[in-house]
């Protein structure tokens, strides 16, 4: 078991005693494991606020759809649509971009990690990560987690826009036609 090791060296040193000295991979990589710790926080952040920006592009552009089409949206809600279905429009529209792009981005993901573990692109110098390439794991729940959670935000970032345009007043819309 890989993370009793600290124990198992402690017994067996205990057990041992004078003059042996016990030393186990967390110990002998401790540098390398330190700065993977600290760089989990900043990967943390760049990524937020790449998905900060994409939600922001989403919902910009939706918007901007609402202005562009308030009179199509006010000849559809005086034609009978609800506002539930103008809603129902423009979540539609802001779940189908979240779905491609998360689709887009799992694609591209597992194709530049195909070809990293196959190619070894990203080279390491060995002496100081006792590895020569960086190696790509996959798990599972990383990989359903995040393009949900980013179609989960593409439809959040949609209500917005949808609530704009499900509130427009068919006669202020189409006042000037």
């Amino acid at each position: 078991d890989r993370h009793a090791a600290d124990r198992v060296a402690a017994e067996l040193e205990e057990e041992l005693g004078f003059p042996y000295y016990l030393s186990t991979w967390r110990s002998r990589h401790a540098n390398l494991f330190n700065w993977l710790t600290g760089q989990q926080l900043p990967i943390l952040i760049i990524f937020g606020f790449i998905a900060l920006v994409a939600i922001l592009n989403i919902l910009s552009t939706l918007t901007l759809v609402v202005v562009e089409k308030y009179r199509d949206i006010g000849i559809l809600l005086s034609i009978g649509f609800s506002t539930s279905q103008i809603r129902k429009i423009f979540l539609y529209q802001g779940g189908l971009v979240g779905l491609i792009g998360s689709a887009g981005g799992l694609v591209l993901a597992l194709l530049l990690g195909w070809v990293q573990n196959h190619y070894g692109v990203i080279n390491l110098d060995a002496d100081i990560y006792f590895m020569a390439t960086l190696p790509i794991k996959w798990s599972l729940p990383g990989l359903l987690t995040v393009p949900v959670l980013a179609w989960v935000l593409a439809l959040f970032a949609a209500f917005l826009p949808a609530r704009r345009a499900a509130r427009i007043a068919p006669a202020e819309a189409l006042r000037y036609d």
